[in-house]
């Protein structure tokens, strides 16, 4: 933490991380080499403060949450271009190719202040262009295992004169070990920079995959699944593009910054299941979603020392189109369609002072959002950082966030609702970092944070009407015994809680036959534990050993409804589990380097999330694989 480390995320600015008085995250491009591992996901499950939600297929839906809030509160950005969507709020990390990405800047505290929506448990900045040495790169890996899984990629980098390009692409292959369950994906993006002054980005790709679904019960095998799957059909396809013009001029201590983004995303996802007519006969169900989310973003941004002030300019638009047709008769049955758009407005600005020689260090923020869909929201934020000696920081901070309402909250025909509000966050967080004379790095934190309005589904129609309240400590310490032995730990114990507003006791909940107003929030684990042993043999041969653990996670599932009664729900569970990788990289010159991985050494049965019902076997998580 006290290396001359430059970030960007945390006020839009650059700044040295050793000034940032929020809880922030940095990994580097030589980090992410050298642990050897094939993707995104797999990347950030060795992060102990991040929940990963995915399907356990390679290539299938990937979304990531922060300290116990969902993946619709953290806020994902592409070289600062947004990429959530406007239609559930989230964001598919099985988008990214790992080989693009040169830097993640993490921020693991509210900035709607700087950000606006979806910022309110944190943001994560995925940085594909820093200065690039010239020439041509080659690299790829793959599963050696009957799964195949493979990845090849390639770049090409010039910075001749005035003008620097990079260009790059990559290609992303499965078989996958589950029944309707082959990954295919082709990407590539680029820059171009001229005179250090305008630099344009792009990205664009297209991705195949099947989607099986859960494991279903061994005794209700779906008429169109298969014993490991429920659905040997069923598919998704998407493509992607997203693109940037930044001009950035500097006068001495005062700089302006202006961008202009685009980011478009096409999703076909088609499904085959048993469907009923109004008489309750039979027919093979085929249902064709098409999806379309285009954004343009535009900003302006004035800095003078560490004052910066912007605004942001924000339209979104989403079409989404449902055909069901009957198989038998090869007819329509029926067409749905909906058109939402909304556009923002935004100012902001923020500022950070130094005083006693940089021992003590405020800064605050202010956001204001005037948007076409949901009332106005006034978003803020501060921080003070103690630097007591060179070897001990004290941050803390607080801030108000919010999320907006999605597309499919406010849209969804005949279950929309075009009343919500904001859901409405407040946080604190305060963190110490000690360095004991290079020998132990230890970073302890500890985080509040409660939401108000937050939304859940009432007799299939969103509202505001629940409270959401987590609290939570994270420890991580480096230790360096040696100088060939490196020893680094994180470790996350967080209280979470989701409580009903609603006074009336219809809308309290019961959980496995007790009318409660309170319970646990679903889906994300209250305990994690991630630890890794790095040996070093001189400066060209890394191996390290990584430890998993996740705890116990709960979802409730609807049994039953006698109205006036509540819902019934029952809980159920996914155990525990500790996962093993081992990770051997050598660096051969300059030019060649090598990695052999091995995922989930011994092989653990386990389960990754949770499936459609009470009943079934849920998503099962990957096995063994190794990797070169």
């Amino acid at each position: 933490y006290w290396l001359p480390e430059i970030v960007i995320t945390a006020k839009r600015i650059r700044e040295p991380l050793s000034e940032v008085a929020v809880d922030m995250r940095v990994i580097t491009e030589d980090e992410i080499i050298r642990k050897g591992v094939r993707t995104v996901e797999a990347l950030l499950e060795e992060e102990g403060f991040l929940d990963i939600r995915t399907t356990g297929v390679e290539g299938g839906l990937v979304t990531i949450g922060l300290r116990g809030f969902p993946a619709d509160q953290f806020l994902v950005l592409h070289n600062g271009i947004v990429l959530n969507s406007p239609a559930n709020g989230c964001f598919d990390f099985s988008e990214i190719p790992l080989s693009s990405i040169k830097r993640l800047e993490i921020v693991k505290s509210p900035v709607s202040s700087i950000y606006g929506a979806n910022a309110s448990s944190g943001v994560i900045n995925i940085i594909t262009y820093e200065e690039e040495k010239e020439g041509v790169s080659i690299g790829g890996n793959s599963n050696i295992l009957r799964e195949g899984a493979k990845h090849v990629f390639a770049q090409v980098a010039s910075g001749r004169g005035t003008v620097g390009t990079k260009i790059n692409i990559s290609k992303r292959i499965s078989n996958g070990a589950r029944s309707n369950s082959k990954f295919n994906s082709i990407s590539g993006g680029g820059n171009i920079s001229i005179l250090n002054l305008i630099n344009t980005e792009f990205s664009l790709g297209e991705r195949k995959v099947g989607v099986p679904g859960p494991v279903p019960p061994p005794d209700s095998i779906p008429e169109y699944g298969g014993s490991d799957a429920y659905s040997l059909f069923d598919n998704q396809k998407a493509k992607h593009l997203t693109g940037s013009l930044n001009i950035e001029k500097s006068m001495g201590d005062f700089s302006v910054y202006s961008s202009i983004g685009y980011r478009k995303e096409n999703l076909w996802f088609s499904r085959v299941y048993e469907g009923y007519y109004e008489d309750w006969s039979i027919y093979k169900r085929k249902d064709y979603w098409y999806y379309i989310t285009e954004q343009i973003t535009g900003s302006i941004q004035f800095s003078y020392k560490d004052i910066s002030s912007g605004i942001d300019i924000l339209q979104q638009e989403f079409w989404a189109y449902d055909s069901v047709y009957d198989a038998y008769k090869d007819s329509l049955v029926s067409i749905t369609s909906w058109n939402p758009n909304r556009e923002t407005k935004a100012f902001w600005t923020s500022v950070k002072q130094r005083f006693f020689n940089s021992k003590v260090i405020p800064s605050a923020s202010i956001r204001w959002d005037k948007n076409s869909d949901y009332p106005n929201f006034f978003s803020y934020s501060g921080g003070l950082l103690f630097n007591i000696r060179n070897n001990i920081r004290i941050g803390s901070s607080f801030g108000k966030g919010f999320r907006a309402p999605t597309f499919n909250e406010l849209y969804w025909p005949l279950y929309g609702n075009d009343s919500l509000k904001p859901e409405e966050s407040f946080q604190r967080n305060i963190f110490i970092d000690t360095n004991l004379n290079k020998l132990v790095f230890v970073r302890l934190s500890g985080f509040w944070r409660e939401v108000k309005n937050s939304i859940s589904w009432i007799e299939w129609k969103p509202e505001n009407i629940d409270r959401v309240t987590v609290k939570g400590i994270e420890i991580n310490p480096t230790i360096n015994p040696l100088d060939f032995i490196s020893l680094s730990f994180s470790l996350v114990m967080k209280k979470t809680t989701e409580e009903r507003a609603e006074k009336d006791s219809v809308y309290h909940w019961c959980v496995d036959g007790n009318l409660v107003k309170k319970r646990r929030v679903p889906y994300t684990p209250e305990k994690k534990f991630t630890g890794s042993i790095e040996f070093r043999a001189r400066s060209n041969t890394f191996i390290t050993f990584t430890s998993i653990y996740t705890g116990e996670k709960i979802a409730y599932f609807f049994k039953d409804w006698f109205w006036p009664s509540p819902p019934n729900y029952v809980t159920k569970k996914i155990s525990h589990v500790t996962l093993y990788n081992l990770n051997i990289y050598q660096k051969l010159g300059e030019k060649f380097s090598l990695s052999l991985r091995i995922d989930n050494l011994f092989n653990e049965k386990y389960k990754t999330n949770f499936g459609y019902t009470l009943g079934d076997g849920d998503y099962p998580g990957p096995g063994r694989s190794i990797s070169l």
